[in-house]
């Protein structure tokens, strides 16, 4: 059997790992090329960090980096974040900062000194006020920087480069954060010197002609939800009268997220109208049914309001 093309998405946290986090001195460059770009930190020397899901106990949840870097000086992990930065995903990626500290303890018998400084790149898919890239780290109240400061993130709010290219020609990082925020730059005028552009672009048909690994797309979506209901729920277990209804809406907002960007790679369709008015068990429903032999039309019969 042939394999199958399939529309993809620059922000698929699959597609992202593949075109950002696999081996190779192109992908590496890679790398380099957006960490110099978004942190300005020295690049000499990285390598790829990225190996076994890590754990503190047997009991500890695994966490798998997107792509993990190893500098001398420092660590880097870069993540994309496909939806707003919720109150689930704010947290899950600050557990990232702190997390990465005490594993970096476990060889190191307590020797603070050797800690080495953490920074996380996260790629949002928002417009926050007028900064494409920000930073957040731990301050003083009247705003310096903590001394030796050991945890770093620096936010890329993808959206914010459509401003951009509506006043000027993009630099090639520039085109870059618009193909991940756009999924294209038609009728974009741009630079291109390094030829990260066209490795994106020539990534997108490797990955996009093999259907197994949309599957795995489609499968980590899912996976990804449920961890994060699965989270919420504990939460209002511990709270025992329940989460506040901004919680709960938040929560039934990210499930139609996901639901939306998978109708949208496997139907090419706009479903977020309607997903909106089902109910959270409903959608549910409709996250199992994706991965069966059905129709959108079929879908929309059976769940859409009218």
């Amino acid at each position: 059997m042939g394999k199958e093309k399939t529309k993809l998405d620059y922000k698929d946290d699959l597609f992202f790992k593949f075109y950002c986090g696999k081996a190779g001195d192109e992908s590496l460059d890679f790398r380099r090329f957006l960490i110099k770009n978004i942190t300005k930190l020295n690049t000499d020397g990285i390598r790829i960090g990225n190996g076994e899901p890590v754990v503190l106990t047997s009991s500890d949840k695994k966490i798998i980096m997107d792509t993990f870097i190893i500098h001398d000086d420092y660590f880097l992990d870069l993540e994309m974040q496909n939806s707003t930065l919720n109150i689930y995903q704010s947290k899950r990626f600050q557990y990232y900062l702190c997390k990465n500290i005490v594993l970096q303890m476990m060889d190191k018998q307590k020797d603070y000194q050797k800690i080495k400084e953490f920074h996380l790149i996260l790629f949002i898919n928002r417009e926050y006020k007028d900064k494409m890239i920000d930073y957040a780290s731990l301050r003083y109240e009247h705003g310096d920087l903590i001394s030796n400061c050991i945890v770093h993130m620096h936010i890329v709010n993808l959206k914010n480069i459509d401003r951009i290219a509506k006043e000027r020609k993009l630099s090639e990082f520039e085109a870059v954060i618009y193909l991940m925020a756009n999924n294209t730059l038609e009728g974009i005028d741009y630079e291109e010197k390094e030829g990260m552009v066209s490795y994106m672009k020539a990534n997108y048909e490797i990955f996009g002609s093999d259907v197994t690994m949309m599957k795995r797309i489609l499968k980590e979506r899912e996976e990804e939800v449920f961890r994060q209901m699965e989270m919420e729920e504990r939460e209002k277990i511990s709270e025992e009268r329940g989460i506040g209804i901004g919680e709960e809406r938040g929560r039934k907002s990210s499930l139609v997220d996901l639901l939306c960007q998978t109708i949208q790679m496997k139907y090419q369709k706009d479903a977020r109208d309607w997903l909106m008015k089902c109910e959270e068990i409903q959608l549910m429903e409709i996250n199992k049914l994706l991965y069966e032999n059905i129709t959108y039309e079929e879908l929309v019969q059976q769940f859409a309001f009218h």
